[in-house]
C-alpha cells in the first residue's frame, strides 16, 4: 500500500488541529505534557523491562514447581501526584505474578502469587524507581529526612 500525499496532508492537518485544541484547553501545562520526564523515562523503561523479565522467570519457576502461595496485602503509595500513584500501581501490575487490584487514596491492595513476590515488592524498589522518574523532588525530601 502506497502512502499518497493526501494521507500525509491529512496526518499533518490532524496533528495541527489536535495541538491547537490542546493549547486552547490548557492541556500543555506541566501535568498534561510533562516534558521534564522525557530525559528520565528511557532509564525507567529499561529498568521496568528488566524487572518484567526477572519476574517472568520467578513466576515461571513458581508455576512449574507448584509452589504458588497466593497472597493479598496492602502497600502505601508515598507519591504525591495522581500520575505518580497511577504509575506505581501500573508498574506493580506490569510485573508478572503481581496485580494491583484496588487503589483507595494512597493505599494499594495487591495480589501476588507468592510470599517471595510480596517481599520483593515491600522492599520498595518499584516505588523508589517510580519516584525517581515521576516525583524526584518528593524523593529528595524523603531522603533528606
Amino acid at each position: 500500500s502506497d502512502v499518497c500525499s493526501s494521507d500525509l496532508g491529512f496526518g499533518v492537518a490532524s496533528c495541527l488541529l489536535c495541538s491547537w485544541l490542546a493549547l486552547r484547553i490548557g492541556a500543555l501545562d506541566e501535568e498534561g505534557l510533562p516534558m521534564h520526564l522525557f530525559a528520565r523515562l528511557p532509564g525507567y523503561l529499561l529498568w521496568l523491562f528488566r524487572e518484567i523479565i526477572n519476574s517472568n522467570i520467578a513466576t515461571g519457576k513458581i508455576i512449574l514447581s507448584g509452589s504458588a502461595d497466593p497472597e493479598m496485602f496492602s502497600v502505601d503509595a508515598h507519591q504525591t501526584t495522581a500520575a505518580g500513584v497511577a504509575n506505581y500501581a501500573n508498574s506493580i501490575t506490569l510485573t508478572p505474578g503481581t496485580i494491583t487490584m484496588l487503589m483507595r487514596g494512597d493505599v494499594l491492595h495487591v495480589h501476588t502469587m507468592s510470599q517471595f513476590l510480596e517481599d520483593d515488592l515491600l522492599q520498595g524498589a518499584i516505588e523508589r524507581k517510580v519516584a525517581e522518574v515521576f516525583e524526584p523532588e518528593t524523593l529528595r525530601r524523603r531522603r533528606g529526612k
